[in-house]
């Protein structure tokens, strides 16, 4: 006979469940706590926000206010840097190794793309001005970007693939993709997306 152990937990500020090294995470709008599978807390992050999300890969997490200005980078519950963006915050990302790939409002453009080190450094600022960016992402060795986005420069809608180098700090590849809505892009662990 299987008996399982069911815990309580308040949700009413807790927008996200996800899965954490394992475990089970809390996010809320007083920042998050890490529960373990059987129900006992494992951990908890203070860092409050307005409308929190997070993107996690291995050990790391990118905690980020959407809509507003504030990101933090933790590998487990340590935290390894608090950054204040100057512009709005649509989406933060992070891969495997706690490169941060942030995804901004920008003056002047459609959307800004700052790369970010594990020490919350700007390491790569990629202003885009052409296209509607849909969901962007960042790959395993931290060397490219890869943007899902729309244009309607030609007078209709092109769904548009873009792929940068950061090293080389110059766009790559540009696929018009037809009859298909982009809708994320997400890099494999092999570095293909």
């Amino acid at each position: 006979r299987d008996i399982r152990t069911l815990t309580e937990v308040e949700t009413k500020s807790n927008l996200q469940i996800m899965n954490f090294d394992g475990n089970v995470l809390l996010l809320g709008y007083d920042g998050a706590d890490v529960m373990s599978v059987n129900g006992q807390q494992t951990g908890r992050i203070d860092n409050p926000m307005q409308n929190p999300h997070a993107d996690i890969r291995g050990d790391y997490m990118v905690m980020y206010d959407k809509g507003g200005k504030n990101v933090a980078l933790y590998k487990g519950t340590h935290r390894c840097f608090a950054y204040e963006s100057e512009q709005v915050i649509k989406k933060a990302k992070v891969n495997k190794d706690g490169d941060v790939l942030l995804l901004t409002d920008e003056v002047g453009y459609n959307f800004g793309i700052s790369v970010l080190s594990t020490k919350g450094i700007v390491e790569y600022i990629w202003k885009i001005g052409d296209v509607y960016i849909i969901d962007a992402d960042i790959s395993p060795d931290g060397k490219k970007i890869g943007v899902a986005a729309i244009s309607t420069e030609t007078g209709v809608i092109q769904e548009t693939i873009i792929f940068a180098d950061i090293v080389k700090e110059e766009e790559t590849a540009r696929v018009v993709v037809g009859n298909s809505v982009p809708i994320a892009i997400k890099f494999a662990d092999s570095g293909s997306a």
